[in-house]
């Protein structure tokens, strides 16, 4: 019973000595990617249609390649700059990345607003000129 207890100590001990130092290095490397990019900025701009879409910080943590090529899809402008604000309308911000309307845009401000504070977002309208 003795032996039985010694062992059984003894594989707790190696397992979480084990667990405790387990991928310390790797632990490390995925806590950098994590890591908000900090005042990093890129966008993809779709000036035609009336919008651009905003990414800062930690949505950028991962790298833009992704965002680069869902830009392109969409037939957007994609640049490591924040989005315009000439003609802008309104914004829509969400924790993922920040819409921008311009004043082209086919969908009316009131419907956008709806949408946008639907979604959990945070509304603001451009000042008045």
């Amino acid at each position: 019973m003795k032996t039985l207890r010694i062992f059984t100590t003894l594989i707790m001990t190696l397992s979480l000595g084990f667990f405790a130092g387990c991928g310390k290095k790797d632990d490390a490397k995925k806590d950098d990617a994590k890591a908000p990019a900090a005042g990093k900025v890129a966008s993809c701009s779709m000036i035609k249609s009336g919008t651009c879409r905003e990414y800062r910080d930690a949505n950028l943590a991962l790298g833009t390649d992704s965002l680069k090529k869902l830009c392109e899809t969409m037939e957007g402008t994609f640049g490591d700059v924040a989005c315009p604000t000439e003609k802008m309308t309104a914004t829509c911000k969400v924790p993922e990345h920040m819409d921008f309307y311009y004043d082209n845009y086919p969908i009316p401000v009131a419907d956008l607003e709806k949408g946008c504070t639907a979604n959990k977002g945070t509304w603001t309208a451009a000042p008045a000129k």
